[in-house]
């Protein structure tokens, strides 16, 4: 593996938790709405 694949590898993981967080919470937002 080389060296400079583990930090793109972080960054990516990182911006792919990011991403899947605000999904979940722009769905609850939509589902908190809608129940209301």
């Amino acid at each position: 593996m080389p060296v400079f694949f583990i930090p793109v590898w972080n960054y990516h993981k990182l911006l792919f938790k990011g991403l899947f967080l605000k999904t979940a919470i722009q769905n609850q937002i939509r589902i908190f709405a809608d129940y209301f």
